[in-house]
């Protein structure tokens, strides 16, 4: 029987060069699998970010688009008439002329009419290299129903191409307006409120004025028209001005009346008896004049004194009689009463005049 001889020194030089080789073998697979999974999971971070990007793009499709008011693709030069924009540059998504994601390689669009309403159909291609994701979808365009050219039936690239839209439907432009401006002067309250106010052309808007504590509603003016009543209706089919009077209770008797209650007029003696003096009456505030008169044949009746007196001229035997007509006037306002004179002979008694 043979016996198998060892060196007491160890291994011998082949066993060890074995050892290495299969220690080598080990680290070479090691890595391989610590290099694969690197690999993968860059590969499938890359492959989310994609992912993500193109979904960013798809949200800000249906976000802006879907209640458009107007869309178009054209090869730019539209900015001035549409308010929103989606194109690629360089690899990179622009909203607006602002970049939105990058590594966008392709957005390929097109329209289809389903049922008489528009469908925007979209493709989004992400990624870089030979790495790519690709999302497509399809929405309805809620607001927009007058149907597309030719053009739009075929996948067109945002590469090439920009998509004009305008965000909202077309607002129709207000009806025309007028203003009415409403002041108050005195004491008193109005509806509408003093201010001003718009209201829609040819609408026909309700005034009302009311008179506080110790006030008397007067008038109402509006342009240059007035109106007694206190409640009225102004038909807006122009700019207006409403002022609504107002005067205190014990601001006086009005000039009416006033004149209401002068019966006569006061007669004044002259140096000569055959000439009594008719006198304007004195009130505060109230200026008065003689205007007009009549008379007989046998009596004169003169004005003098820039109307502020009437002489009578009369003769011994002769009687007489006329009319004289007295103006009053205050704060604008004016008004005439008409008085009868009788004139008897000299001696006879005084001259009488009364209100007519």
């Amino acid at each position: 029987m043979e016996r198998v001889l060892r060196s007491e020194k160890g291994l011998t030089l082949v066993e060890l060069l074995i050892a290495l080789a299969l220690i080598g073998l080990v680290f070479a697979l090691a890595f391989s699998l610590y290099a694969y999974g690197v690999g993968s999971f860059e590969q499938g971070t890359a492959q989310a970010a994609y992912q993500q990007k193109a979904r960013l793009v798809h949200t800000l499709f249906k976000k802006e688009l879907r209640n458009a008011g107007a869309l178009t693709l054209a090869p730019g030069g539209l900015e001035g008439e549409y308010d929103g924009s989606f194109y690629l540059e360089n690899g990179s998504f622009y909203h607006n002329n602002t970049p939105v994601a990058a590594e966008i390689a392709d957005i390929q669009v097109k329209i289809e009419r389903e049922a008489g309403r528009s469908i925007l159909k979209f493709m989004i291609t992400s990624g870089a290299g030979a790495q790519k994701y690709n999302l497509q979808d399809r929405f309805l365009l809620n607001n927009i129903t007058a149907p597309f050219d030719g053009s739009y039936d075929e996948y067109r690239s945002l590469n090439d191409l920009v998509l004009y839209y305008d965000p909202q439907i077309p607002q129709a432009p207000p009806p025309q307006q007028y203003t009415l401006t409403v002041t108050v002067e005195g004491g008193g309250s109005t509806e509408p409120t003093p201010g001003i106010h718009r209201y829609a052309a040819e609408s026909l808007i309700s005034l009302s004025a009311e008179a506080d504590p110790g006030w008397i509603f007067e008038k109402w003016l509006v342009d240059t028209q007035q109106y007694d009543d206190s409640q009225i209706a102004v038909l807006m089919d122009r700019d207006r001005t409403a002022i609504a009077y107002f005067y205190e209770e014990n601001s006086g008797p009005s000039l009416a009346e006033i004149m209401d209650a002068i019966d006569t007029l006061p007669v004044q003696n002259s140096p000569y008896d055959n000439q009594p003096i008719i006198m304007v009456p004195e009130v505060e505030g109230v200026s008065f004049r003689f205007i007009d008169i009549t008379k007989t044949k046998h009596v004169n009746i003169e004005i003098i004194d820039n109307g502020q007196k009437a002489i009578i001229t009369r003769h011994q035997a002769q009687t007489g009689s006329g009319t004289i007509t007295l103006q009053a006037e205050k704060d604008g306002e004016s008004v005439i009463k008409v008085f009868s004179v009788s004139i008897p002979a000299l001696g006879g008694g005084a001259v009488t005049i009364t209100a007519q």
